[in-house]
This record gives structure tokens, C-alpha cells and sequence, in this order.
């Protein structure tokens, strides 16, 4: 039976705190509010200094411009590089982790321990021609029912998505949270309501299109009974599948397993900064509280709030049963969505470098050198990646020579990519030459997603730009990060 449980901002009785969580971040750690005044006064000394040096120098202006970009560049490719192989080495020559999957192994013997209550948030707006999908999705999860908490979280005007949701057949106790209209129409907003009212010591976020595997429960549960404290979050690979005949969906799909293969378990068993991806996070209940939740005003909140964890000297990590999700199909799809994440990914820096000494101290050098040329790189990879490509191209077709340096640094980048591509490629079966051969094509539209998150990023900062969601048409066969199956 599904029970509508209707979100009023505040929180149910006995929960041990008052009033909604997204206006219980502190605000210096919210986006909220945008720049700061002393970041504009920065930023203001810095055009205004360079303009005039710029007059009268130029030359002086363009060499050092030049020398800064090259340094930044080229830490940013060894960076890439660094990671790209080592999570490779780790898969190869490490066996596969999600042994606890492997049929006929009983977590509950395993783990020796009662079973908690795990609640389970999923924000739904405009999403009923996959409801019916995520619904038998979650009839699948490995958990005792009775210890299952699940919240769908409806927009208070959303009342085609709450229609398919009454007469889907979701596990029994799932209840229709309704987000009342006042606060930004975004996911962590509805995420923030949801938390108020969760149940469980556990929970994590699945997104309406999510196939999680059968067992990502489980596996979390007991990487999280075998850990400290410290350990507030396990991240599950996000494997994006390739709608057929779509040029654009098996492109992106091939990005996420670069990401979600290779850096994203590097950077986590390194101990290095980590952007959570959108959905399939599990976190510890009690920490998401005592620091907040999400931030409702940003459009990237699970990297920010991935951050903002290791700020207070928490640990993330990764499991190995993934969870899958079918990519955009559309160009118009895709550039509304990748617009959205670099908007995103420029506001969450912009929130780290409030206070950089301050950020310095929380996360020490080394952490704090990844974290900007991680998502430095995830910030101005997309706008110099077509002029790159633009201008080596009208050298072609014009007879310029370029420099040596030009040269070094274009096949360096091309050579990083690529190399990624292919050892993330071990994947996947399918289509992978003509992928590798169109990929030059893929990397320039990135920046046309940046030049659409700059202007959105000024006009309408906090918009989430939704994207639609159909039924997936192929079957799961679900593997363990090292594509080994299971």
C-alpha cells in the first residue's frame, strides 16, 4: 500500500530538529547567495590591473597569460593521466571487490549483524513514462521489506507524475512525499524535504531512470558495518547505457565509464577529492543532518556536497554493484544537461574559494591541488576544448605552422583523452572503433555547453534544466566495476 505523506519544510516528531534543512546550511557554504563581496572586489582588482597592464604591456600580459594557462594545462593532463592509469592498474591487478554479490553467499551471514531500517529518496518531477520502470526497479532490491523506507518525492504541481506513482506497483510501505511550492524547483530541495522525514540509519538517492542493482543495498550496508565512522558515503558506478541508434547517447556513455571506471575509484582509493555523481549516493543518516543535507540552490549538489564532507574530514568511497541509466538521446537533451553540471560546477568553486585559506586548512595541500585541477578541469576543459580543435584545424586547411609547444600541448591532450577511451573501452563490446574515430567530434560541443551555462549562470543561476526520461529497452546484465559478471 503507498501512503502520501505531505512535506511541510519541517520535520516529523522526534526527529531532534526543527525547520527545513535547506535553510539550515550554513550560509557560507551555500551558493545561495552568489559571489561574496571580497570575491567581487578580487575579481574587480584583477580585470582592472590587467586592463591597464594590458595598454601598456601587452605583450608582457599575453606571455604571462600564456605561461599560466600552459602550467595550469599541463598539471591538469598529468593529473588526468595519473588517474586514468592507476584506476586502470587497480582493476586489472586487483580481483573484483564485489565478491559479497557472487550467488549463494548470504550478506546476513557475512555481516553477522541486525538488519537497519534504509530509506530510500527518489525526486521525481515530470517522470511518468518511467515510473512504472523505476517502480519494478525497486521491487528488485535485495532488502527485507520491513525494513525498507521508501519516499517518492512529487512536486506539489506535478499531478501527472503523482497519478502514474498512485497506479504503479511499488514495494509495499512506499510513501508519495509531496515538496511544497516556495523553496527552488530543484532536486535537492525535494531531496531536503525527503531527509526531514526519513526512517532509516541509512539512505541514499536513486533518480527516476535508475536500474540499481539488485544487491547495492546490501553491499553498501556492509562496507558501512565494516567501517569507522568517518566513512559517511559510498558512491555505486553509474553505467550509462547507449540508446540505440543514438550517436550522441553512446558518446556520453563512453565518457561515464571513463569517470565512473577509472578517476572516480582512483580519486576514492586515494583519498583524494571525489565528485559524487547525481544518484546512486548512500550516505550515513545522521551525518547528512548534523551538516545540512544538500544545498538547494545548487544545480550540482552531490559534488558539493561530496566536498563539503571531506571539509569536515569525512571519507567517501566507492561499491561495485552499479546502477544503470540510459543517456540522452538528443543533442538538444545533452546540452541542456551538461550546461547544467559545468553551471553547477562553476558555482561550487565559487562557494570553495569563499575562504581558500580556510579551505586550505580543511583539506591540507595535496587534497587541496587536486580538488581545483579535478574540478578546474571539469570547468575549463569544456571551453578550450573547440577553439583547440578550431584552431588546429584552420592550420590545416590555411598552412599555418603551429609552435612546437602548440603542437606538444594539443597531441598531449588528445593523447590523455584517448587513452582513457581506450582502457575504458574494455568495458564495453560495442561499437568501439567507431566511437574512438568519432570521438574529435564529441569534445567540441562541450564547449558550446559552456558558453550556455555562462549565460544561465547570469540570468537564471538556479534553474534546473529537467531532463526527459523514456522506458529503457534493454535488459540488465549486471556487473561488478571490473566488468567481470557476477
Amino acid at each position: 500500500m503507498i501512503a502520501f505523506d505531505r512535506g511541510i519544510g519541517g520535520c516529523d516528531p522526534g526527529m531532534g530538529h526543527a525547520g527545513p534543512l535547506r535553510n539550515r546550511l550554513d550560509p557560507a557554504l551555500s551558493c545561495r547567495g552568489g559571489l561574496t563581496i571580497n570575491q567581487r572586489r578580487v575579481l574587480c582588482r584583477v580585470f582592472l590591473v590587467s586592463g591597464i597592464l594590458g595598454l601598456f604591456y601587452p605583450v608582457v600580459i599575453m606571455w604571462t597569460l600564456g605561461v599560466i594557462v600552459l602550467i595550469i594545462f599541463l598539471a591538469m593532463l598529468l593529473v588526468r593521466l595519473f588517474l586514468t592509469v592507476y584506476g586502470f592498474l587497480a582493476v586489472v591487478f586487483q580481483p573484483c571487490r564485489a565478491s559479497i554479490l557472487r550467488p549463494g553467499i548470504s550478506l546476513w551471514e557475512r555481516a553477522n549483524q541486525s538488519c537497519p531500517v534504509y530509506s530510500i529518496l527518489v525526486p521525481v518531477y515530470d517522470e511518468a513514462p518511467v515510473i512504472a520502470q523505476l517502480a519494478a526497479a525497486l521491487c528488485k532490491l535485495n532488502w527485507p521489506a520491513e525494513c525498507l523506507d521508501i519516499q517518492i518525492l512529487l512536486e506539489e504541481d506535478d499531478e501527472t507524475t503523482r497519478r502514474a506513482a498512485r497506479a504503479a506497483a511499488f514495494p509495499a510501505g512506499t510513501r508519495l512525499t509531496i515538496v511544497p511550492a516556495g523553496g527552488p524547483k530543484t532536486k535537492p530541495n525535494a531531496l531536503n524535504v525527503g531527509l526531514d522525514r526519513v526512517r532509516g540509519t541509512f539512505v541514499c538517492v536513486f533518480d527516476a531512470e535508475d536500474r540499481p542493482h539488485p544487491d547495492q543495498l546490501l553491499e553498501a550496508y556492509w562496507r558501512f558495518s565494516r567501517a569507522d565512522r568517518a566513512l559517511a558515503c559510498l558512491q555505486a558506478p553509474l553505467i550509462g547505457r547507449g540508446v540505440p541508434g543514438s550517436w550522441i547517447s553512446a558518446q556520453w556513455s563512453l565518457e561515464y565509464l571513463v569517470n565512473f571506471k577509472l578517476i572516480q575509484p582512483a580519486l576514492a582509493r586515494l583519498g583524494l577529492p571525489v565528485s559524487l555523481g547525481g544518484t546512486s549516493n548512500h550516505f550515513r543518516t545522521s551525518v547528512l543532518r548534523n551538516y545540512g543535507g544538500w544545498d538547494a540552490w545548487n544545480v550540482t549538489e552531490d559534488a558539493d556536497l561530496g566536498y563539503r564532507l571531506l571539509r569536515r574530514s569525512f571519507k567517501l568511497d566507492m561499491i561495485t554493484a552499479p546502477t544503470f541509466e540510459d543517456g540522452p538521446d538528443r543533442l538538444t537533451i545533452w546540452l541542456c544537461q551538461r550546461s547544467r553540471w559545468i553551471k553547477g560546477f562553476m558555482k561550487t568553486w565559487g562557494v570553495l574559494m569563499r575562504d581558500p585559506r580556510r579551505l586550505l586548512r580543511e583539506l591540507g595541500l595535496v587534497r587541496f591541488v587536486c580538488l581545483h585541477l579535478t574540478l578546474g578541469s571539469a570547468i575549463l576543459g569544456p571551453f578550450l576544448a573547440a577553439p583547440l580543435i578550431l584552431a588546429f584545424g584552420l592550420s590545416l586547411s590555411l598552412g599555418v605552422a603551429w609552435s612546437p609547444m602548440g603542437w606538444a600541448l594539443l597531441c598531449a591532450g588528445l593523447t590523455v583523452l584517448t587513452l582513457g577511451d581506450i582502457l575504458a573501452l574494455r568495458f564495453q563490446s560495442r561499437n568501439r572503433v567507431a566511437l574512438l574515430m568519432t570521438r574529435w567530434l564529441y569534445w567540441p560541443l562541450h564547449t558550446l555547453a559552456a558558453i550556455k551555462a555562462v549565460w544561465e549562470l547570469v540570468r537564471c543561476p538556479w534553474f534546473w534544466a529537467k531532463t526527459p526520461h523514456t522506458p529503457s529497452i534493454e535488459g540488465e546484465k549486471y556487473e561488478c566495476w571490473t566488468g567481470l559478471s557476477v
